[in-house]
């Protein structure tokens, strides 16, 4: 964002998840990808799409990533010359084959985050005269609050510019070297540290989380692309918040809660107790503008079972507190420092250290309320948002190594709150009718009555 960081050739580098999400594209051949979805009762201008292309193609969306020359040192985001496609698809599409057509729009976007283009537009006409459109993007390249940055400015009309600082120049090759020795003593002063960690988190009483349910090992000539599951579903606004507040919780807590059940209830854990939701946290500040890519933090909350429709969620309220707060715990800042050690990894020893550290039973990630202004293209209110990421490319061979998991993402409007649960297991995979039904009945726990969206 031009003037909010000094214009130096710092100001572009990669973050650590922007660098790992992009190294898993080029090492690993994955690649984590991100959709928004609107839903729209009318039948959409074709040129306010077009519009929003020409806006996107201006702003954050648009960059690629430019490898250091240097072992170590942290890559730097450059404007991309190669804008995303807009892709209008022919005929109508039946509401019974939307949630196909949107899942078809994640798989075919074309994407590269080191050549352009980072992000893709589609839209198709519904058979009962609406729209769907469909945003697809590189998580390398944004996070959700920095898409939702994006999409604000190009639907207002405002070049907020492609980087976080579009007049910085590019890294010289000394820029790089200093970059990697500095990367290089963050290591190791973070592993000089690690002991004294390991002593600390000994001494702390925890709840026992459950753990996740084994993975099946490949069965031999096993091949292909694994597609987790997926159902969308839609609660009401004033049921979900009066569901949350009459418990002792918020909006923020019932959706933890609720992801807690659905990791026990779709077999991600053995057992019934504790369960960690990780949680994803913004730590982006959009008032100022900031451009950066990902701008993330995980917290580790510990969920304990809800039994009944009368559920409190007090207990839930005081776990997400305490995970909260931990994010900013000195243990965790020197941990992460130990993990940039992954600027320095070899590909084999990347793929190991991902095998080290399979994904959490359960993730939640909430955006909470959709501004207004998102909802409104072209002279249209959309009746659907739904937010969601999910890996791709990934071999079924490698998710059968991989214990069962799940995510729950959230969006809210001032009308309704939007989920959609994906659930990987191919030892054991689940129909979209079977998740569904576990989401219902879930949700029942806490009084609500989720319809489907499609």
């Amino acid at each position: 964002m031009p003037g909010t960081v000094a214009a130096s050739a710092e100001a572009n580098r990669a973050t650590f998840a922007d660098y790992m999400f992009a190294r898993a594209s080029w090492s690993l051949g994955v690649s984590f990808r991100c959709q928004v979805v609107w839903q729209f009762d009318e039948a959409l201008p074709t040129e306010a799409v077009e519009q929003l292309r020409a806006g996107l193609s201006k702003g954050p969306l648009n960059r690629v990533i430019v490898r250091p020359r240097v072992l170590g040192a942290r890559p730097t985001w450059a404007r991309s010359t190669v804008p995303g496609d807009l892709v209008i698809s022919e005929g109508a599409v039946a509401r019974t084959d939307r949630q196909q057509w949107f899942q078809e729009q994640l798989a075919t976007a074309r994407l590269d985050v080191e050549h352009g283009p980072g992000w893709g537009l589609s839209m198709a006409a519904t058979e009962e005269g609406g729209t769907l459109l469909s945003l697809v993007w590189l998580h390398a390249v944004a996070d959700g609050m920095g898409e939702l940055l994006a999409v604000r400015a190009a639907l207002a009309g405002t070049d907020i510019g492609c980087l976080p600082v579009d007049e910085a120049g590019p890294p010289s090759l000394w820029d790089d070297v200093k970059d990697a020795f500095a990367r290089l003593w963050t290591v190791l002063v973070g592993l000089a540290q690690v002991l004294v960690f390991l002593l600390i988190r000994a001494r702390q009483a925890k709840p026992a989380p459950e753990q996740p349910r084994a993975a099946r090992p490949p069965a031999p000539g096993e091949s292909g692309v694994f597609q987790p599951t997926s159902t969308a579903l839609q609660f009401h606004r004033d049921e979900w918040s009066q569901a949350a507040t009459t418990r002792g919780g918020t909006e923020n807590t019932l959706a933890v809660a609720l992801g807690g059940q659905l990791a026990r209830a779709t077999g991600c854990v053995v057992g019934t107790g504790v369960v960690p939701v990780d949680l994803s946290v913004s730590e982006r500040d959009l008032a100022s503008g900031d451009a950066r890519a990902n701008l993330l933090a995980s917290a580790t909350v510990l969920t304990k079972p809800i039994d009944t429709s009368g559920a409190d969620l007090s207990e839930t309220r005081k776990a997400t507190k305490l995970a909260l707060a931990q994010l900013q715990d000195k243990d965790r800042k020197i941990l992460e420092s130990v993990l940039q050690i992954a600027y320095f990894a070899p590909t084999w020893l990347l793929r190991r250290m991902v095998a080290a550290a399979p994904p959490p039973p359960c993730v939640v990630s909430n955006i909470g309320v959709v501004p207004p202004d998102l909802l409104r293209i072209g002279g249209r209110t959309a009746s659907t948002y739904i937010p969601r990421v999910e890996w791709f490319n990934v071999p079924e061979d490698a998710w059968r190594k991989l214990p069962p998991a799940m995510g729950a993402f959230f969006a809210s409007t001032p009308e309704a709150v939007f989920i959609i649960v994906q659930h990987s297991s191919p030892a054991s995979p689940l129909s979209p009718e079977e998740l569904q039904e576990i989401v219902v009945a879930e949700s029942a726990r806490f009084g609500l009555k989720p319809t489907p969206v499609w």
